[in-house]
Parts: structure tokens; sequence; C-alpha cells
């Protein structure tokens, strides 16, 4: 079959020569010599089956009847890297407008020399003529036509925390016994965090990815009361006695850790409109302090009120993303997930000022089980190129009781220990860029 080929390549090459040499005679010999080109391509790629050429006669047209003169020229000499490039890129636009861009006798030529070099070696050393970027080199995840890989990628993540409780106290403008004023609390600002996975991806699509998000964030505020005015404290025991003053600094910290280890698959039913599910075990720990420390008005010496939580959880999380085509290399993606964790909280709260001999000190400590659900959202569009892909976008999740506030609600002299634990939520919102690598 490997002579076959040989044979139709050098006899449509001997016509398209002929073809070539009178090809401006007329309209007609114009459009039998690209009827003959469009043929020979075709048994250049091996698109003709043999039967379809060795049982059919061939053709001649009046082009094709005449001969090129006989020449004293040397042999066309034939360059080793364009053999490998006609031959490796036959069935391609750019090997075919090579081919026929080149002078008839190189053709012959270039056919000839074919015989010398085994498919296989070709194959080996052949190079593309041009580096175009195809949607296969455009798609880092290439769910279409999935192969073993390994992937790993790291996300910047630009988050705000956001959470209720952790006001201080409330300013009046006046010294009367009136409650008035505007409460005053700690707004944590904008902070950078940390997120990393790495993974493997099987041929069926199916993918199994450890990951890693890191977030921490402050705040801090000083307020002083102004004149002739003073601050009601909104975290005191109210035997304490000493309940209003006429500064306070306040600091607040937030520390999260969170590990999922999940697996996925990729649907491949629509290639421009990829679809992935995943599901897994995730763990997560939460730290968060809340410190004020007043001073002034009734307060004898700094008094400084403290809360500490700190959350162990664990449970399941399951999800969806889909990615949808816009153009070549780029895509836009929706993602989302939903999580039940058990936590285990671990509290304590201190109010304690030096030398304050009478009543109102308070340490007390807690430990419970809390059902912590979760949400996570994210949008975004990426860009991929060959092995590697940048995604950018906005993402935000909540975490519902993840934190506990105590207040004390008893009256001065009945119930002192009367006090109600108040529940609050924690939710993030911001930006990530992602850089990620596959091979």
């Amino acid at each position: 079959m490997f002579e076959a080929r040989i044979r139709k390549r050098r006899i449509l090459a001997a016509a398209l020569c002929s073809v070539l040499s009178v090809g401006a005679a007329s309209a007609a010999d114009q459009n039998a010599a690209s009827q003959l080109g469009v043929v020979e391509v075709e048994l250049l790629s091996g698109d003709v089956p043999e039967a379809s050429v060795t049982s059919e006669p061939i053709v001649q047209t009046q082009a094709s009847e005449v001969t090129p003169a006989p020449t004293d020229e040397q042999p066309t000499v034939v360059n080793q890297q364009e053999i490998e490039l006609v031959a490796a890129n036959a069935s391609t636009p750019e090997g075919q407008l090579l081919f026929n861009s080149i002078d008839p006798s190189l053709q012959v030529a270039l056919l000839d020399a074919e015989e010398e070099n085994s498919a296989e070696d070709i194959a080996e050393i052949a190079v593309p003529i041009t580096p175009t970027h195809s949607a296969a080199d455009c798609s880092q995840l290439n769910v279409c036509q999935p192969t073993v890989s390994w992937f790993g990628s790291v996300d910047y993540l630009y988050w705000k925390p956001r959470r209720q409780g952790l006001d201080l106290g409330i300013v009046d403008p006046d010294t009367d016994s009136n409650i008035e004023g505007q409460v005053r609390s700690l707004e944590m600002k904008s902070d950078s965090g940390l997120r990393t996975e790495v993974g493997l991806r099987l041929e069926s699509g199916l993918e199994s990815v450890f990951r890693y998000t890191y977030f921490e964030a402050n705040d801090a505020d000083s307020v002083a009361a102004p004149g002739g005015g003073q601050i009601w404290f909104t975290r005191a025991n109210p035997a304490g006695l000493n309940n209003e003053a006429a500064n306070y600094d306040a600091t607040a910290d937030l520390n999260l850790n969170i590990y999922d280890l999940e697996m996925a698959y990729w649907f491949r039913k629509n290639c421009d409109c990829q679809i992935r599910g995943f599901g897994g075990f995730r763990y997560a720990t939460i730290d968060q302090s809340h410190q004020a420390t007043y001073t002034g008005g009734t307060v004898v010496n700094d008094r400084i009120h403290s809360s500490l939580t700190s959350l162990d959880a664990y449970g399941l999380r399951l999800g969806v993303e889909s990615r949808l085509q816009l153009f070549e290399c780029y895509q836009v993606f929706g993602r989302a997930a939903s999580s039940v964790l058990i936590g285990n909280f671990e509290t304590r709260y201190t109010e304690s000022e030096n030398g304050f001999s009478g009543n109102g000190n308070v340490a007390i400590t807690d430990e419970f089980f809390e059902v912590i659900p979760g949400i996570d959202l994210a949008v975004g569009v990426s860009r991929s190129l060959g092995h590697f892909n940048v995604e950018v976008g906005y993402e935000l999740a909540a975490m519902m009781n993840a934190d506990r506030r105590y207040n004390f609600t008893g009256a001065e002299t009945i119930s002192l220990g009367t006090m109600t634990n108040t529940v609050h939520d924690l939710g993030l919102d911001g930006l990530f860029i992602n850089f990620s690598y596959s091979r």
C-alpha cells in the first residue's frame, strides 16, 4: 500500500507540473489545475482510498499533454527541513499552501525524497510550520479530551470580613442618666489571603483535589467622649456599677484556616459549556478575639473587657461549577457550593479592673457544639494558554453561627449570673486572582 501511495503521488505531481507550466493559458486550464491540486492535497493527507485511484483511469486534459522540455540543469537540491515540514503538515492548510507555492520540479523532488524517510522518522522530527494557537492549546482543562495530568494553583485573595457583635460603647453627648448617642463598633478592613491547591485529573474526567485557604484580618479603634459627654459600656456586667468611661481603645482579630479534600467530575456533553460537580470533606479552624480597654469616667483604673472564641469544625461540602466558552482562550465561569459542619466552640470572656474592690469582675469559659451551615459563590473570567491558566473573579462566603457574644442581663442585685449567648454569623467577600499550571 505504501508503494501504491508513492505511485499515485508521482502521477499526480507530474500532472500538476504540466498544468502549472501552462496554467495561465486559459481560465479552463486554471480550473483544471486547481482541481488536480485539491486531489493531490487529499492524497498527501491520506484521505482518498486507494481503490478510488487505481480503479479509475486518469483523464488527461489538453494542458496535461504538454511535456516540459528536457534540461541539462542539475537535479533540484531538496532541503531536509522542507521535506519534514511538508510531510508532517500535508493535511493542514499551512502544508497545502507551502506545497502549492514551491517550484513544480521541487514538488516532484520532495515526493521522491519522501520515499527515503519513513513515516516514523518524519513524525519524530517534524514541527508545525506556523505556531498557531488552537482551541486545544488554549484550554488548560481540556475536558473534551482529558489526559492523566497533575495540576496546581495559587490564589491571591483580597477579602473583607463582615460580622456583627463588635460594638464597644454608646457615645453620649451628655452626662445625664438618659442613654442616647451613636453606637460605636469595630469594622474589620479588607485584607490579603492565600489559597493553594494540588490535584490529579484522570482521562475519565475524574479529579481528586486538596485545597488550603488562609486568611487573617484585624481592626483597631480609639474613641474619646465629646466635651460634656460620656461613653456607655455595651460589654459590661451591670453588677459592676462602672458603666461609664471617658475613653476606650479596642482591637479585633480574625484568623481563618480551611482544609478541603474533594473529588470532582467534569461532564463533557458540550465542550463549549463545561460542567463540574464536586464534593468532599472540609475542616476549618476560626479564631476570633475582641478586646477593649476603658478609662476615665467612673473607671478607677483601666477596665479591660476580653472575648475569645475558638472554633474547630468538620463536615461535608458539595457544589457545582460551570464554564462557558466566550471565544478562543477565554471563558466565563460560575461556582456555587454549600457545606454543613459540626463545630466545637471554646469561648472565654473576662472583665477586670486592677485595684477595683467592688463587684463586677468576670472570668467565664464555655464549651459546646453547634451546627455551622455555610455557602460560597464565585463568578469570574479565565484566560488559558497551553499549560497555564489565569482567573480573575469575585466571591463571597457565609458561615452561619460562627461566633458567640455573651451579655449579662440580670439586675444589679438580683440574678447576677443571668446572661444571653447571642449567635453571630461570619461573612467574607472580595476579589481573587488565580494562577494555575497543569501537565
